[in-house]
């Protein structure tokens, strides 16, 4: 076998091992690039935090009425929010504070009912607290709804 041809078939073998460390490099730029692409969705770890806030506002106050709840939860835009307080004390008394878009609390029903699905569907959470308020035990149904589409999910 000539030298000639023996350097041009190692040639050859490079040019594949090439072709094929291009191809891995690619497969993994790709696999990796789609990872970190995926759209996150903070609005369930908002609600939360939300929640407590609410909490903490209701535990600081002596009366509770819309006015109060807004201007404690400084909210940027009331809009992108639907929050329903509603406070249960041992006796028949019942107290109720509705704060924001009621839509969000349509579309919630509409996709909690599992009739639909939406791509633009509001975080939805519902939770339950015992409160002591004013020497007496409150029980606190709150439940918060979350829009905010288009800052979060982008």
């Amino acid at each position: 076998m000539s030298k000639k041809a023996q350097i041009t078939g190692e040639t050859i073998i490079w040019v594949y091992r090439f072709v094929i460390i291009g191809l891995i490099s690619l497969s993994l730029v790709i696999i990796i690039g789609n990872k970190y692409a995926e759209k996150y969705d903070i609005r369930p770890a908002e609600s939360i935090i939300l929640t407590e806030k609410i909490i903490d506002c209701i535990k600081n106050s002596s009366d509770i009425d819309m006015n109060f709840m807004s201007s404690c939860l400084n909210l940027p835009n009331i809009k992108d929010y639907y929050i329903n307080i509603t406070m249960i004390p041992d006796s028949n008394y019942n107290k109720s504070v509705i704060i924001g878009n009621s839509d969000l609390k349509v579309m919630c029903n509409i996709l909690n009912s599992g009739k639909t699905k939406s791509a633009k569907s509001p975080a939805c959470s519902y939770s339950d607290y015992f409160i002591f308020f004013d020497n007496q035990k409150f029980s606190v149904k709150l439940e918060t709804d979350i829009g905010k589409y288009e800052k979060n999910l982008k």
